[in-house]
């Protein structure tokens, strides 16, 4: 093989004549002047006999093309859509404050809805509104009734990455017994015992048949491995209710404390990519919490948040109907009713007086003053949750009322007010300061005073920290009629407002009703799992209800939700038990939208 180097050398050697380059470089120039003459400058002349067939042609030409462009755009159309995708940062305002995100230890909607986004339990409320499983497989009851056996999903990782396994579970239920826990529900427990049988399954063992047991399962499961080190007394107080580790779809970032005209409170969350159900569509999640109406909707229409909760009806109005947004008012298993107080009021305790308000009272009319539309709630307990044909209601009678009045003692005088033993008819109408609550008592104090009956009506503000309902007004039962909201839940189980036994200072009996029919319907009624028999027990304390008229039903409770156009929020057609059952479906929502392909 020839040396490189040496071929190297004899290319460097290579002489070019300057000369003879020119040469060509001229004959190669006179070549192109030449063809260029002969066939364009020399026959530009023939353009000018067929410029109308090269106009007519570049005008097919630019035809062709648009309906090549237009067609692909139609085709583009068709087939492609604006819809939710994945990414981007939801930001949902409550009115509410938040002291703790320990899930345990929630009260207001602001928390609760904070651990439904970061916690799980073992189960939930379906779309349906029955129970299913959130953490639990499956279960199976025992022993006629008495045992549960509950059996965890395997695939259940706290945000740390830790397993979540039944020692989890039966941690969090032998801190929610601990008296010095301090948490509200612990004496709803005391009674009930749970047992380890293995990683992913746990017994509970109940002393009696109790037929809403897996309704209560509904508590959030806390990590063992995190709060077993911190003493029972100290967990509500630990650094847990600060920063806490869930199980849920969204895991805690921070909180963010903001000043201003509108001070608030943000707890921001991130997506948690290996959550159970699969991850959320959302990347980012903040919950913005206010302290008054007026900031939630300031908030809203400033795009400090694109989604507000809970807004009062008279505020959901300024939205309603608007192209911007988007707002919705959904019914949730909850009633307001005028609560009677038939213990310690000086007129209420007789049976008769109660009676005639409840002839004289129409209740149409009095939600009716409500500025949006809301579904009436007659019973004790909602029509879905049981079947309660046959019973009927006690219908609007005035005439009635008023001979109920007059057979009692009480008479009108001049000025149209009743009177007894020189005494007038007074009755002490109380309620929370809420624009919902306020002009169907206004209502309800115009019927009463045209029977005669002399309303004072008074208002707790609960946002007040002076002003406290539960030891000024519910345990010393400090009123004569009580305008007030209860939870109903997903089962017709309505024992713990309406049976004997719970007409307590600490009970939620707030009538302080007593019927030995009553109190026996609603005990067999927790005893029995057949549906059919159950039913049969609701109707019988129903009927006893409107006999003894301890409250009348005013209306069923709804959940107000306002956000824009853009969001993929909860479907509209799932039934809500509460209001944080919203957050169902929370891991399809969207807060952002791309162009997609249509599913053929």
């Amino acid at each position: 093989m020839a040396n490189p180097d040496k071929r190297w050398n004899k290319f460097q050697r290579i002489n070019i004549k300057p000369g003879k380059f020119s040469e060509r470089a001229r004959r190669a120039e006179s070549a192109t002047l030449k063809h260029a003459h002969q066939f364009i400058v020399a026959r530009i002349h023939n353009a000018r006999e067929v410029r109308r067939h090269i106009a007519i042609w570049l005008m097919g030409m630019g035809v062709l093309i648009g309906l090549a462009t237009a067609q692909f755009f139609l085709y583009q159309m068709s087939y492609t859509t604006a819809a939710g995708v994945e990414g981007g940062t939801y930001a949902e305002g409550v009115r509410s404050d938040v002291a703790t995100l320990n899930p345990l230890y929630v009260s207001t909607s602001g928390e609760n809805a904070a651990a439904r986004l970061m916690f799980s339990s073992l189960f939930s409320h379906d779309r349906t509104g029955a129970i299913q499983g959130d953490l639990a497989e499956r279960y199976s009851v025992h022993d006629d009734g008495k045992r549960y056996r509950v059996t965890l999903k395997s695939t259940v990782f706290w945000h740390d990455n830790t397993r979540l396994t039944a020692d989890d579970v039966v941690y969090t239920f032998e801190l929610m017994k601990d008296p010095t826990a301090r948490i509200a529900v612990s004496s709803n427990w005391a009674n009930i015992e749970i047992k380890k049988i293995d990683e992913r399954t746990v017994d509970f063992i109940l002393p009696a048949v109790y037929a809403p047991f897996p309704s209560a399962l509904t508590f959030y499961i806390v990590p063992k491995h995190i709060l077993s080190t911190v003493s029972p007394s100290e967990v509500r107080d630990s650094n847990f209710s600060t920063r806490p580790v869930g199980s849920g779809p969204f895991s805690f970032n921070m909180r963010q404390d903001v000043d201003g005209r509108d001070a608030y409170t943000v707890v921001h969350m991130n997506r948690n990519a290996k959550y159970y159900d699969g991850a959320p569509k959302i990347e980012r999640f903040q919950l913005h919490l206010y302290g008054s109406q007026d900031s939630l909707t300031r908030a809203l229409r400033s795009r400090a948040v694109n989604a507000v909760s809970g807004l009062s009806t008279s505020s959901f109005r300024q939205f309603d109907g608007s192209e911007e947004y988007s707002a919705r008012s959904e019914p949730v298993h909850s009633g307001v009713y005028a609560l009677f107080n038939t213990r310690t009021s000086t007129t209420l305790g007789d049976s008769e007086i109660r009676k005639a308000l409840q002839l004289g009272t129409d209740t149409k009319k009095a939600i009716a003053a409500l500025p949006t539309e809301y579904t009436a709630l007659d019973a004790p307990i909602l029509p879905r949750q049981t079947d309660l044909s046959g019973v009927e209601k006690p219908s609007i009678d005035t005439k009635r009322a008023e001979s109920l009045l007059d057979a009692a003692g009480w008479k009108k005088g001049r000025d149209g007010k009743r009177f007894k033993d020189e005494q007038p008819l007074t009755l002490k109408v109380l309620s929370i300061k809420d624009a919902d609550y306020e002009p169907v008592v206004a209502n309800l104090a115009k019927q009463w005073r045209a029977l005669g009956v002399e309303v004072v009506v008074q208002t707790v503000d609960t946002s007040d920290p002076t002003q406290n309902l539960a030891s000024t007004v519910l345990q010393p039962r400090d009123f004569d009629v009580l305008v007030h909201e209860l939870y109903l839940g997903s089962d017709p189980d309505v024992y713990a407002y309406w049976h004997s036994s719970q007409a307590t200072e600490r009970g939620l009996n707030f009538s302080s009703y007593r019927n030995g029919i009553s109190d026996d319907a609603l005990s067999s009624a927790r005893l029995r799992v057949e549906g059919d028999l159950r039913a049969e027990k609701y109707k019988s304390f129903v009927r006893q209800w409107y006999r003894d008229a301890p409250a009348i039903g005013l209306y069923q409770s709804q959940l107000t939700y306002i956000h824009t156009n853009k969001l993929t929020t909860f479907d509209s057609r799932a039934n809500l038990v509460t209001g944080h059952d919203r957050y169902n479906d929370v891991i399809y929502w969207t807060a952002q939208q791309g162009t997609v392909y249509k599913t053929p």
